[in-house]
């Protein structure tokens, strides 16, 4: 009895962690991570009780072939679940990487939304700052040596050609290009 319930605890365990940082890992390619990243402890809080029920029933029976059987069959079963899971996790990050690769550049990004909004050179800098910083416009009206009121300017030019009504709004829009 002792012994099967450190496997038990120590098991559980491991599948709570396994279920856990796989949705986290998936969590932030999804729209919604907030739902993902808390959906592990769900799956393994839900296949815990599911199987809790029939393997007391099962424990309880004493019968030692049926106990021995059913834990070979759920050693397979778990087995091949683990190799299609290993395998689905491994072609989805494959075709995220590829993804990415097909993703333009900062740069690239910058030049395509200058031509579409028809940016000028000094706004499109700008524009770059504001997305790419967390810097204030104070710091980066000094790095671009002029004044505040003339990267305001800038800001509120940027915002008119966009449509955009804040920072924010300026970021969603270099992020979907």
């Amino acid at each position: 009895f002792t012994v099967g319930l450190v496997i038990f605890y120590l098991s559980a365990g491991f599948f709570a962690v396994f279920f856990t940082s796989s949705f986290m890992e998936i969590a932030r390619y999804t729209k919604k991570p907030e739902l993902w990243a808390g959906l592990g402890r769900a799956v393994n809080n839900l296949v815990a009780a599911v199987i809790t029920g029939g393997s007391l029933a099962l424990l309880n029976s004493g019968n030692n072939i049926a106990i021995t059987t059913i834990e070979l069959i759920m050693f397979v079963l778990a087995s091949v679940a683990a190799f299609i899971y290993t395998n689905m996790r491994r072609s989805f990050f494959e075709r995220l990487d590829a993804k990415d690769k097909n993703k333009l550049s900062d740069s690239e990004r910058l030049q395509k939304l200058s031509e579409q909004f028809s940016l000028t050179q000094r706004e499109t800098e700008v524009f770059g700052l504001l997305v790419n910083t967390e810097d204030g416009l104070q710091t980066i009206a000094d790095g671009l040596y002029v004044s505040r009121r003339t990267l305001e300017r800038y800001v509120s030019a940027i915002y008119e050609k966009t449509g955009a009504k804040s920072r924010i709004g300026l970021v969603t829009l270099y992020n979907n290009v």
